[in-house]
């Protein structure tokens, strides 16, 4: 599933860490990177069977402080690379 991340300043995921639906770690992410075209952090990870549907709610641990992030549809692209022309 792929993940929005929000309120990350200095450091966007990379991959490991943790998702958090309260005190239970319930997943991980498994890649990460701040997309640029888009303008957002984004993460890709696995969660428990159930819980992955299109705008569930998790935490992302980020170098030892959480982030709230939610589950997006699709992963989010430019096809037209319409944003590489701004």
């Amino acid at each position: 599933m792929t993940l929005e991340v929000e309120g990350v300043g200095d450091a966007d995921p990379l991959g490991n860490e943790p998702l958090w639906q309260g005190a239970q770690m319930v997943g991980r992410a498994t890649a990460g990177t701040y997309g640029h075209c888009i303008g957002k952090s984004l993460a890709i990870g696995y969660v428990q069977t159930g819980l992955g549907a299109p705008g569930t709610e998790f935490e992302i641990e980020i170098l030892g402080e959480r982030y709230p992030s939610r589950v997006i549809a699709d992963s989010p692209h430019d096809p037209e690379n319409a944003r590489m022309q701004d």
